[in-house]
Order: C-alpha cells, then structure tokens, then sequence
C-alpha cells in the first residue's frame, strides 16, 4: 500500500501525488477567492460609478437656474457679484446719502430718528399680565392663572416659559429639551383655563422666548445664538426670523417684547448683552434695526427697563446709577442714493452685466442704474442684459421713499474676456 505521509527520524516527508493534490488545490483555492474579488470589486465599482452619475445629475448647481429673459452669452467668463451689505466695503459711503447702513443688520435702510436723554423718571413696572381680574404669573418653570398651577404638556423637561396678556388671551410659552436639541411651544391660554397650541417649533441652540402684543396680534421672540421670531395674526403665523440674526442676537438674551406706535421693540436686560431692537413695517415686520450700538456705549451699560410708553422707553443705568429715556421718533425719508465702488472682482474687461436681483423691502419704486466711472449712469432693468467694455463696474440705487426701506441683497451677473 502506497503511503501518502511516513515519517523519518522526526521529519514528515510527503509523497509526491499527496503534493500535487494539494499544491493544485491550493491554487484552484486562490484562483477561486482572486476571481471572486475581482467580480466584488467589480460590482462595487459599477455601482459607486452610478451612484457618482445620480448625484451629478441631481445636484443643485453652484448657480441655480433662472428664468431669464436673455441670450447667455458664449465664449466668455462667467462672474456672479453678490452683496449682503455684511460689511460697507463694497459701498462708497461718502459719495452716497440719505441712507443709514447698520453693521448688526447687514442691510441699508432709511436713517432713524430718535433722542436719548438724561431722566429723572421713576415709574415702575410690573412682570404680571393680567385681564381683567384674571392674571397670569411665571413662577420658575411654572404657570400660575390666579395662583392656580397650570399643567404644560412635557412639564418634566420644561427649561423656561414665558407669558403675556393679549386683548382676551394671554399666550404662554415653553421651551424643552428634546435629546440635543430644543423645541418651543406656544399656546393660547383663555381665562378659564383652556390650554390650545397655537404652534411649536425646534432649534440646536437654547434660548428663552419672549412675547408682547395687543389686539389679535402678537409677536414671538426666540433669544438664542440664532434667534428666531414669529409674527401672529389671528390663525395666521409668519415666520420673521430672518431679521434675527447672529449679529444682531450678539450671543442670546433674554426677550421682552413691546408692540408700541412706531413698530415692535425687543429689549435685553443682561448686563453684558443689552439690547434695544425695532423691527418695522406697516403690518408684517420687514425690516429690523439694532439702536444699542448707538445707545449702550461705554458709559450707560448695565441697564434695566423701568418703564414703556407708546415709543417711550425708560432704562436704569446701575453703572451710573441715572435714568435714560429713549423716544422713538421714526425715520428720515429723504431722497436717497447708493453708490458702490467697483464690484468687478476679476478686473478682466466685461462685455455684458445683468441685474440679477435686488431685495429693497418697503419700497417699490427704486431705481437701479449702471456705469464704468461713477460719472455717466445708464439705468438697468432686472434680467436686462448690457453690453460694457471696461474693467470696471459699479452700481447705484435712488429711491424717493415714502415709508421705511430695507436694502439688504443685490446682485449682479456678468461676462468678462
């Protein structure tokens, strides 16, 4: 009988069939695992490529598409301007006019009016909100309607709440936590104690809601690092929380809110963080303006509200230990006019401009107008297109106002050699 394996003076010799058999199918065992990794990586590969090819078709574009009503020009660099007024570089402010630009705001808008002056008022004010004989009070994460408890929904993970008497209701407010993040709920609390949401809404930052108003309307202000705020009329919710942002939030606060005769006022109370803000508009707030740079400078810090009147407001200075009085007094609607400096950031001669956009809220009837020296201006309708030949292009806007503007994007296409 053939042996496959003997062994000899402690060795194993292996015979030469047993070898053969196992040296071919060692190599029919690694062909065989080679072929199916190739086939793995084949398969992957396909499927990475289609997946590459939806996303390229799929994907919004750098510049999305417009319906425009020109021929795009070919055979030429394509260039996008566009300013959010986050700085005044762009802005030749000593040749423009009749125009405030706020640092905070990011915008330009008609200039304020308004005094801040030295008091010796001493009124008071009150943190109740009541109707009638019926009040509501805040006590810790509490709601208090006459010194009864009221139950909020998700209590146990209550982080503030907030309220306020409006007209025939008053509304209350709720922050929660929600894992890492935070959801606000605002309800309508009638005097007999019916609880209704009105709506609720969600946010990566903490913050504490604010709430003022009168009639059937009110406004909703969410005090975070990104602040948030609602406009309420009625049934009906618009969010405004565009005109909250990271500047003019500056970090979070605590907000009060006051519906006066010239607009809505937010007010912040923290000694390092104080703040008058107004946001304006006929109806539905469209534009925001931030007085506390110009009222809360080195000096007159560490303020609290004493009392509101109508556009009146009364702040103690703790750091001076005196009383201030701002009165809102509107804006100056004067003629206005904003020219830019030059916005062509290749300095490649252009060929053709378009006036892609321009967000002037408040006002209608503005102009927009185009030139290479600052000197002769050719006015330029939106979507037009113009031939130019000149490295240089700047802007300006001219408005006759009739109530308060807000300037706070344009835009501008063009074509360079």
């Amino acid at each position: 009988m053939k042996q496959w394996i003997s062994f000899q003076k402690n060795k194993v010799r292996i015979s030469r069939p047993l070898r053969k058999i196992l040296l071919g199918t060692g190599i029919a065992f690694f062909s065989t695992v080679f072929v199916i990794g190739l086939l793995t990586l084949f398969y992957f590969g396909i499927r990475i490529v289609l997946v590459w090819i939806h996303i390229i078709q799929t994907r919004v574009p750098e510049y999305p598409h417009r319906e425009v009503s020109y021929e795009v020009p070919l055979g030429y660099t394509f260039n996008s301007f566009s300013d959010l007024f986050s700085g005044e570089g762009r802005v030749s402010l000593e040749k423009s006019s009749g125009v405030y630009w706020g640092s905070n705001e990011t915008a330009f808008m008609s200039p304020p009016v308004y005094e801040w002056r030295q008091t010796g008022s001493k009124d008071t004010k009150t943190s109740t909100s009541c109707i009638g004989t019926v009040c509501v009070e805040q006590e810790g994460t509490n709601i208090l309607l006459n010194g009864e408890r009221i139950t909020l929904p998700l209590s146990s993970s209550t982080l503030s709440v907030s309220s306020a008497g409006i007209s025939d209701m008053f509304v209350v407010g709720q922050v929660v936590s929600e894992g890492s993040a935070y959801r606000g709920y605002i309800y309508t609390l009638s005097p007999q104690g019916d609880l209704q949401e009105v709506f609720s809404f969600s946010s990566q930052y903490e913050g504490v809601l604010g709430i003022g108003g009168e009639g059937n309307t009110y406004v909703v202000v969410y005090g975070a690092y990104e602040g948030k705020g609602w406009y309420v009329s009625g049934t009906s919710v618009t969010d405004i929380s565009h005109l909250l942002s990271f500047r003019v939030m500056n970090g979070g606060f605590i907000p009060h809110v006051y519906k006066g005769e010239r607009g809505w006022y937010i007010i912040s109370e923290d000694d390092l963080n104080p703040k008058l803000i107004k946001l304006f508009g006929e109806d539905i707030p469209y534009g925001v303006i931030d007085f506390s740079p110009l009222l809360f400078t080195e000096n007159i810090r560490k303020v609290s509200l004493v009392s509101f009147n109508d556009s009146s407001f009364i702040f103690f200075s703790s750091y001076t230990n005196e009383m201030w009085e701002f009165v809102d007094q509107g804006f100056s609607l004067e003629d206005v006019e904003i020219i830019s400096e030059n916005i062509n950031v290749s300095f490649d001669p252009i060929v053709y401009v378009v006036l892609q956009d321009s967000v002037i809220q408040g006002e209608r009837d503005y102009t927009v107008s185009i030139a290479t020296d600052q000197r002769e201006w050719k006015r330029i309708n939106q979507r037009e297109i113009i031939p130019l030949s000149s490295s240089h292009l700047f802007w300006k806007v001219e408005l006759t106002p009739q109530r308060p503007f807000f300037f706070d994007k344009i835009q501008f296409d063009y074509w360079t050699e």
